[in-house]
């Protein structure tokens, strides 16, 4: 994800707010007091204690083309209010700047529109392809090439899929049909470039068919001095619904409903300073992005990478379809900048489920769990899981799936003790489901325990 533009937030922008929103009730200054009831029970998850907050209004035009809210006081607490009467229409992107303390978020939705048509494949401007592998070489001069695709399963021990010897000087027509010959009927939307030796080309693929994934080039038949162009360059117009970035105190984020379709991760999380939290109470990611074959893209409940290094749930429903419900990789010592600490996981009564796609020939219908990689060990962290739900379920009929073993094994390592639900569903179905109130637009806070 790439922004185009950039929201700065200055003080002048800002009005100081003398009374609270009916919907929340937030501790200030260390004081903490009720301002509406709600039929849910009280959460045991309360907000941090705000010095001096700044408020923000989030409007529609502030999240649109992929737009980022930088906070770039130092050591300022900020409540960010989404509307009540509706969903914004695109990704919330937070940014803290390595300088914000406390942020509170308390009811909303997050439902970002469409920026491309998938009967056409273009972005909504008509600037571009939507989603496409860009292909190509430079300096044959005679012989033959390949292309790969993925197999249907896309796990070990799967194998591509070679189309046939191509001529060193192919055409688009030529190179579509030698991958629908090799993925199947109706997997190639288009293939756009010259008519040139060597492209290069944008290879579409076709929404709704999952057969066709990113292909890969086979250019050890070719003569000359070859200039192969970057195998993993692509395209995929789509967007996250709400990102935060580097902050150093603790995020909570209360009530809020996120999903649509044309959606990658539901929440996407990174920030590598010890001891930052993040809070997740009453929220509801349910992104729908699995038009694709798997190795294109997929749509994931929530992931985490590099941090937090606190992460508190509950009541937090992630959900995937043909992705990974809950993705977390806090730890990663390769990167310039590592996470300082994990320290603290806490979830309760949370349901991370994933939907396998089996609707869609060719689709990757085994793929996905319901929690991927959040187990660390040797590392000194408290790890508590209460009434925590891992589900697999298939799209065609809502079928239990019984694929679950590596739920366990990824999620919760090496201790037996967690209460950890797996291949099972709650009686509830969802802890925050926006159908009953317990999230979305004009949320109202059930108050504290």
């Amino acid at each position: 994800m790439q922004s185009n533009s950039r929201f700065f937030l200055a003080q002048n922008q800002l009005a100081r707010r003398t009374v609270l929103t009916t919907a929340l009730m937030l501790p200030v200054a260390g004081a903490c007091r009720r301002l509406a009831a709600s039929s849910s029970p009280p959460l045991a998850l309360r907000p941090p204690a705000l010095r001096s907050p700044k408020y923000l209004k989030v409007t529609p035009d502030m999240v649109r083309d992929n737009k980022w809210i930088r906070l770039a006081d130092p050591d300022q607490d900020w409540v960010l209010e989404l509307p009540k009467d509706g969903y914004l229409p695109g990704g919330l992107f937070v940014h803290g700047l390595d300088a914000v303390r406390n942020l509170v978020i308390v009811g909303g939705g997050v439902r970002p529109e469409p920026i491309c048509d998938p009967k056409t494949m273009k972005l909504n401007n008509g600037s571009d392809w939507s989603t496409y592998a860009l292909r190509g070489f430079a300096g044959a001069t005679g012989g033959t090439f390949r292309l790969s695709t993925c197999e249907d399963t896309y796990l070990p021990p799967s194998k591509p899929r070679w189309t046939e010897p191509l001529p060193w000087n192919a055409r688009p027509e030529a190179i579509a049909a030698a991958l629908e010959a090799a993925a199947g009927v109706g997997s190639v939307f288009a293939v756009d470039g010259p008519s040139l030796p060597g492209g290069p080309w944008k290879i579409v693929p076709t929404p709704g068919t999952a057969k066709l994934g990113r292909p890969k080039l086979d250019l050890s038949g070719l003569q000359g001095s070859l200039k192969p162009l970057q195998r993993n360059v692509f395209q995929f117009a789509t967007t996250c619904g709400v990102t935060f970035r580097h902050w150093r105190g603790t995020i909570h984020m209360e009530g809020v409903d996120i999903g649509g379709d044309y959606l990658i991760d539901g929440i996407n999380v990174q920030n590598p300073w010890g001891g930052a939290a993040l809070q997740l109470a009453n929220v509801h990611s349910a992104p729908r992005c699995h038009e694709f074959h798997d190795d294109w893209i997929h749509g994931d409940g929530a992931q985490f990478y590099l941090g937090p290094s606190v992460a508190r749930f509950e009541n937090v429903d992630l959900v995937s379809f043909g992705g990974n419900g809950f993705i977390a990789q806090p730890m990663d010592s390769k990167v310039p900048r590592p996470l300082d600490r994990l320290e603290d996981w806490t979830l309760r009564n949370c349901h991370f489920r994933t939907i396998a796609d089996d609707r869609h020939p060719g689709a990757n219908a085994k793929g996905g769990n319901a929690c991927f990689r959040t187990a660390y060990p040797n590392v000194n962290q408290r790890w508590i899981v209460e009434n925590v739900f891992c589900s697999r379920t298939r799209a065609s009929d809502g079928a239990l799936d019984t694929h679950a073993e590596r739920e366990r094994y990824y999620f919760y390592r090496g201790n037996d003790n967690a209460k950890l639900y797996l291949n099972q569903v709650p009686s509830s179905e969802f802890f925050a489901d926006p159908k009953t109130g317990r999230c979305g637009p004009g949320y109202i806070s059930p108050g504290y325990t």
